[in-house]
């Protein structure tokens, strides 16, 4: 009610147009609306639901490591966070997929996925001590990940983190105090996407630009995640909303 064609029923626009429409209207909330607040993020969640229903994502898992390989930024996701330190901000969140070929010598439906966070953090000048200092660099997790070999769900991707990274930009300008960083990035980022190890990942949607992925598992089931090819730095997601000037 209020929102115009973006939130008609499906009679208003026929079921199919309705449905084709229905990343857009996900994208729209995204941009437009507030997805910080519950009510924002109960909306995000029913727009989600509908494109899930829709059941269109790769089930051949050849097929499956072409279509998600590349870079998405990361525009959404249902899970809360923290209040993040004002001393810190998300420039750009995203995951990058390397899918082994299955014609590869190497394991096929096996492959590389990378969290990677662009971060700015300032630290105060110490009274009758150091000055004020800004660094910015990547923190990335690096992680490896098998397609399940049960036959329902062949694209699922289970997750092994091998590595945690932080780089400064310049290498040799460093935080003051780099274990206070971690621990804002850990605060402000959800925990699915800081420490993914054990997570189990099934890609519910699929187009060219959007991605949707839901966890299972004990440590992180029901959570979604939107992912967008393009860039997504307009977007209005409630992580970098709440981290971002």
């Amino acid at each position: 009610e209020g929102l115009g064609d973006a939130s008609a029923e499906p009679e208003d626009l026929g079921f199919k147009a309705y449905q084709d429409s229905g990343a857009d209207r996900l994208l729209k909330l995204l941009k437009e609306g507030d997805v910080a607040s519950e009510d924002g993020r109960q909306d995000a969640i029913k727009k989600i639901t509908e494109l899930e229903q829709l059941r269109t994502f790769p089930v051949d898992p050849s097929f499956f490591g072409l279509c998600v390989s590349g870079e998405w930024d990361l525009a959404y996701c249902t899970s809360r966070v923290g209040t993040p330190n004002e001393a810190l901000k998300l420039r750009k969140i995203s995951a990058s997929i390397d899918a082994i070929d299955a014609g590869s010598a190497e394991i096929p439906g096996s492959g590389q996925l990378v969290h990677k966070i662009e971060w700015e953090f300032s630290e105060a000048a110490e009274e009758g001590g150091a000055a004020a200092r800004d660094t910015k660099g990547v923190f990335e997790v690096k992680c490896a990940y098998n397609l399940s070999e049960v036959p329902s769900v062949p694209t699922r991707m289970i997750i092994g983190v091998e590595e945690m990274r932080l780089t400064c930009e310049p290498v040799n300008k460093t935080p003051r105090d780099p274990q206070q960083l971690i621990s804002c990035l850990q605060a402000a980022l959800p925990r699915e996407f800081f420490d993914p190890n054990e997570a189990l990942m099934d890609t519910t949607y699929m187009d060219p630009n959007v991605r949707v992925v839901c966890f299972l598992g004990m440590k992180f089931a029901g959570v979604r995640h939107v992912y967008v090819r393009e860039k997504c730095d307009e977007l209005t997601s409630a992580l970098s909303e709440s981290s971002v000037d």
